[in-house]
């Protein structure tokens, strides 16, 4: 053990250090909540201080909750981003919770719907990404917590079926596919 902490500087013993050479385990972060703080004395609570990242709580009394879902969030790395409808307000109650490492309006559009990004035109964004408020942003633009997205989508253009003769008015302002549709009919009859 004293070889391994001389050669790398590390606080490993063998074990560790050969599970992390041959990468057949990972080690990820985890939070000790311990439960029950009301049953211990203020002596016995500061004995836990030495345990590393630990949260007391009292799940009956409903105590020291809010410090555990700040110490998730922060071991999580995780961003909110919330939607807003065009024309309606931001929906709070529901954000669209993404990883900090994958925080591009393309991550987004693929978390809400795979098809969204292939019909991406730009988005307009609220919130201390942008430099103005709102701005429009293309795909690449980078979230941060608790910005508003609104995605805005390409309009498919439908051409329209127009003919020179006077006879065929009434088709004129009819999309060419409902156009083909009824000429198939009348061939069929």
């Amino acid at each position: 053990q004293m070889c391994i902490r001389d050669s790398f500087n590390i606080d490993a013993d063998e074990d560790q250090l050969i599970d992390v050479i041959e990468a057949n385990r990972v080690y990820i972060p985890c939070i000790y909540a311990l439960n029950k703080i009301d049953q211990i004395t203020i002596e016995e609570l500061e004995l836990f201080e030495r345990v590393p990242h630990y949260v007391p709580i009292c799940a009956g009394l409903e105590w020291n909750l809010d410090e555990l879902m700040e110490r998730i969030w922060k071991y999580l790395d995780l961003i909110r981003i919330y939607t807003k409808p065009k024309g309606q307000l931001p929906d709070y109650n529901a954000p669209v919770v993404i990883p900090r490492t994958r925080r591009t309006i393309e991550a987004f559009c693929g978390k809400l719907h795979k098809q969204l990004i292939k019909e991406f035109k730009c988005a307009v964004v609220w919130g201390k990404s942008v430099k103005h408020i709102p701005q429009k942003v293309g795909k690449d633009h980078v979230l941060e917590d608790e910005d508003v997205v609104q995605i805005i989508k390409r309009v498919k253009c439908c051409l329209l079926y127009t003919s020179p003769s006077p006879r065929d008015r009434t088709r004129s302002r009819m999309p060419s596919s409902a156009c083909k549709k009824k000429k198939k009919k009348k061939k069929k009859k």
